[in-house]
């Protein structure tokens, strides 16, 4: 592929204006010169490349040089930076040539994945690296980003750069290097080399170069101790001048006993007065000069007091785990956590305990700073991880299960401070899930969700340990939980299931919850998950009794409080034959998911699921208990998966509460029998059976992986083939936990006619809608005799749809077929409806039917 560099110079004279920029607001401005045919101002008001054809473009513009100078620009490119698509910012040169004898240049673009800008510092054959960022952090475009890059008296360098997508804003470098003589220098430029396909990606907005005119600012500050406060300013301070004429007071009349500049932007002050926690404070300074000149005037700093102290709930949260890091991308060959400080406090670690499920470790005395993030690993990799971000090294770090595994954090008290669960499951990414990469936590303010919180990193390293994750989101959680499931699992233990994380002072608050008819309520505490309750009684539940749950409000994890909540249930009773049904069944799942079968309570009774066992045969000497707490309640349905995570991500039409993880038989891809049997230890009996073949799904299905068989009426049989109908594709093939997507309303059949039909056109594309034409048969004696055949408008036939004896409530489909089996074509046709009976008597009806393709 042919390469074009692509020169944008912005050429300087010393007689010319001190100091310029462009925001391209409208038209382009006519101090640009050179290949202007080549660019537009676009619709958005960037300057943007736009080339007819491969070659060279040039623009440029003056501007004059200084000892101090500041350059700002925004770039935004339409692809992944690489070797052959690279952006290069001459900050400053002393040539228009591309290969100058001396200058200064920014680089965007590499061979690989770890993207980043780079300065080098070009001086004859010499190019030398000055300053580089974080590897990979400018690897996957689209890129747009603001840059500014300050230089002060020809030595001291600063470099910012903000997201312009996400809004974040921080100073990546502070570096030094001695520019050679000035007088060299005349010339800024932006070189664009890119490929063919890349002539209109580069765009531009915003290029000034000029002199800092900002005066400096305190923007942050960190308490030390009970007397000493360490200020950031926002730029490079001439330290010097500035402790000789500067003033800083606390409260306006709060003198400092100390002065110290720790660095160039770090001031260190000492006061004679106490400070105190949660005590608001205001510091006034002046005269604090950096070092183009500028000076701060009278100036206020407001802040809040805060100590070091230990994490409360929910202060620090786990924001990333690399559980399985071989094989490595770029990251160090083992296993890490990473924890973020979600307060405006600095929180110590000492006596704080890591847990997993099989062990706890001391944590170290650290501090972690507000809003920082740190990397938990062991003491053998600290060096490793160091280039990355602030590491704590254990001497004893827990061995990550590559499947999942239960993390939390509890400090001094053993209090609970956070605890999130994790499987292979949350990669959502078979391939991701094999290794070298790291799964990272969404958003650290929304802590309270059960699934969709962790994602596998899709930063080019595998993961970002040390620093913002790559998946960051700003998103809240402001609703309060609701209540998903209640059932007893007792006469004296109800469970309640919420659809979030609770706060885990919930079980102090027994007053909350109303038990009727009246039942007194004993305790209240957390199962082994944190969005469930388990309730003790003080008497027992009646059978046959209908009770109802109340509760006032209750708060998730994060306090947001829920309205008024409440919920039907009773005790579970065995089921009989009949009441519990099969309704769906996944036999064909995709390569490398997991089939399901699904059960439909048609009783009107509340039915416990301990005794029911799934199998293939009444004799089979395998059978798989459910052993499912759950009361299935009357209408509803149930779904039963080995992983139900993998259910719910493969299929989004879906109700999670009404999906229980259990180990189910396998079945063959062309088809099997199911058994729900019941076994209460004296004997076992069949609850629904029925067995069936890949044949069953609809004719006109090429390829039935991953389509499950939805039963079209809870009153049919199951063992009928025409009971049975393909999802259809707008539930994306399958709908565990739903009502199916394929139904058959049976309770309209005319007085008129001894049958009901559910529809006079048809559509057999499988999309789920009028997929199949069903009769159902209303007859007043057995041994009737039905002939149903399918006519053109000419007469001739076109589908013997059935010829067979019927009985009353049964159903027969017809799914489009010609007398071949092939797809009829689309048009208007006549069902003739004939029945005879042994007694002579003979019923016939006509029905026009239109089929569609």
């Amino acid at each position: 592929m042919r390469h074009i560099l692509c020169i944008l110079m912005l050429w300087a004279a010393a007689h010319l204006t001190a100091q310029w920029s462009d925001p391209f607001d409208s038209v382009l401005d006519s101090q640009w010169r050179g290949d202007r045919e080549q660019f537009i101002v676009n619709s958005e008001g960037r300057l943007q490349l736009h080339a007819k054809q491969a070659g060279r473009s040039t623009l440029w513009r003056p501007y004059s040089l200084a000892d101090s100078l500041s350059w700002a620009f925004h770039i935004y490119l339409d692809f992944d930076p690489s070797a052959t698509n690279k952006l290069e910012v001459f900050l400053l040169s002393d040539s228009l040539s591309l290969t100058p004898d001396t200058a200064i240049i920014l680089e965007i673009g590499e061979n690989g994945i770890t993207d980043t800008w780079k300065i080098y510092a070009k001086q004859g054959v010499h190019k030398d690296l000055i300053a580089s960022g974080q590897q990979g952090i400018l690897a996957t475009g689209p890129l747009a980003f603001k840059f500014h890059i300050i230089c002060y008296s020809s030595v001291y360098w600063q470099l910012y750069l903000e997201n312009l997508i996400t809004g974040e804003n921080q100073k990546l470098a502070d570096f030094s290097f001695k520019l050679p003589d000035l007088h060299k220098f005349q010339y800024f430029g932006v070189h664009c080399l890119y490929s063919e396909t890349r002539k209109q990606a580069f765009a531009f907005d915003n290029i000034s170069v000029g002199y800092d005119s900002t005066r400096p600012l305190i923007i942050k500050h960190q308490i030390l101790d009970a007397h000493t406060i360490l200020f950031t300013f926002n730029e490079t301070i001439d330290t010097l001048r500035s402790k000789q004429n500067s003033l800083f007071k606390l409260n306006y009349n709060g003198e400092h006993n100390g002065l110290e500049w720790l660095s160039p932007v770090h001031l260190k002050l000492k006061f004679n007065e106490n400070l105190y926690a949660s005590k608001k404070d205001t510091l006034f300074y002046q005269k604090v000069m950096d070092l183009f000149g500028n000076i701060s005037k009278s100036e206020i700093y407001a802040f809040e007091i805060n100590f070091i102290r230990s994490p409360k709930y929910l202060d620090l949260c786990i924001t990333e785990i690399m559980c399985d890091p071989s094989p490595a991308w770029k990251l160090p060959d083992a296993e890490y956590i990473e924890i973020y400080n979600r307060t405006e406090s600095d929180i110590s670690l000492k006596s704080c305990l890591l847990y997993d499920e099989s062990t706890a470790i001391e944590l170290p005395d650290s501090v972690i700073r507000s809003s920082e993030y740190i990397i938990l690993g062991n003491s053998s990799d600290a060096v490793a991880f160091s280039p990355f971000g602030k590491t704590i090294p254990l001497d004893k770090f827990p061995s990550l299960n590559n499947d999942g595994d239960v993390l939390s954090i509890r400090n001094e008290k053993s209090e609970l401070v956070y605890e999130v669960e994790y499987t292979s499951q949350d990669f959502e990414d078979a391939s991701k899930a094999e290794g070298g990469y790291a799964l990272e936590w969404v958003s650290v303010f929304d802590l309270c969700a059960l699934q969709g919180g962790w994602k596998f990193s899709k930063h080019p390293l595998g993961g970002t340990p040390g620093f913002q994750n790559s998946w960051l989101s700003n998103s809240y959680d402001s609703q309060g939980p609701q209540l998903l499931a209640v059932y007893p699992l007792s006469i004296w233990e109800i469970k309640l299931v919420f659809s979030e994380k609770l706060h885990p002072d919930i079980p102090n608050l027994t007053s909350f919850f109303k038990l009727n008819p009246t039942s007194s309520i004993a305790t209240i505490e957390f199962t082994d998950k944190s969005n469930e309750l388990l309730i003790l009684l003080h008497q027992p539940l009646r059978a046959g009794q209908h009770y109802k749950i109340e509760i006032e409000s209750i708060s998730d994890c994060l306090g947001n409080l829920s309205e008024h909540l409440s919920f039907e249930f009773a005790l579970g009773v065995d089921p009989e034959p009949g009441d519990v049904v099969w309704s769906e069944v996944l036999f064909d799942a995709y390569s490398s998911h997991h089939d399901f079968v699904e059960i439909y309570n048609r009783s009107n009774k509340y039915i416990s699921l301990q005794k029911l066992e799934l199998s293939d045969g009444l004799d089979s000497t395998k059978a798989y208990p459910l052993r499912i707490d759950k009361v299935l309640a009357p209408y509803q349905y149930l779904a039963m998966t080995s992983n139900a995570t993998d259910l719910m991500g493969i299929y989004p039409i879906h109700n999670r509460v009404q999906i229980e993880e259990v180990e189910i038989l396998p079945m063959e891809d062309n088809g099997a029998s199911l058994f729900l049997t019941l076994n209460n230890g004296r004997e076992r009996y069949t609850i629904d059976s029925f067995a069936f073949t890949k044949e069953w799904h609809h004719p006109f299905i090429k390829d039935p992986e991953g389509k499950s068989l939805e039963k079209i009426e809870m009153n049919l049989p199951s063992a009928l083939r025409s009971s049975w109908q393909t999802a259809g594709h707008w539930v994306y093939f399958a709908s565990p936990g739903l009502a199916n997507s394929q139904s058959l309303k049976l309770d309209t059949v005319k007085k008129d006619k001894p049958y009901h039909l559910n529809s006079n056109r048809i559509s057999p594309n499988g999309d789920g809608f009028e997929d199949f034409l069903g009769l159902m048969f209303k007859i007043d004696k057995p041994a009737y005799l039905c002939y149903l055949d399918l006519y053109n408008l000419s007469g001739q036939l076109m589908s013997p749809v059935y010829r067979d004896q019927v009985y009353d409530g049964q159903l027969v489909t017809w799914l489009g077929e010609d007398l071949d089996g092939s797809p009829l074509t689309a048009g208007n046709y006549i069902l003739n409806i004939n029945l005879a009976h042994p007694d002579g008597t003979k019923i016939s009806f006509k029905e026009r039917i239109s089929l569609l393709r």
